[in-house]
């Protein structure tokens, strides 16, 4: 979605590549505030987290609180099956 490397993703967190590749893989569940770190980076680049759907790219051009969804599957998000996410 974002196209950055785990690398990339860890020095913009401030976290170890290590750490996100443990999360990635399930090793261990990360403390809360390693997950607000995670959360803050992509809230800041414009990646939304919903509940029901997964995530979506929020299109900076648009103003009326429609979103731009990128998926894997191509579709909108009510559709979306794959569970896995690259950003």
């Amino acid at each position: 979605m974002l196209g950055w490397s785990r690398s990339e993703t860890s020095k913009i967190a401030r976290i170890s590549a290590e750490t996100i590749r443990n999360i990635e893989k399930g090793i261990f569940i990360p403390q809360s505030s390693t997950v607000e770190k995670i959360v803050r980076v992509f809230l800041d680049h414009n990646v939304e987290f919903f509940s029901e759907h997964g995530v979506i790219l929020r299109d900076k051009s648009l103003q009326s609180g429609e979103a731009s969804v990128q998926s894997e599957n191509g579709g909108a998000p009510d559709g979306a099956e794959n569970n896995e996410v690259t950003v």
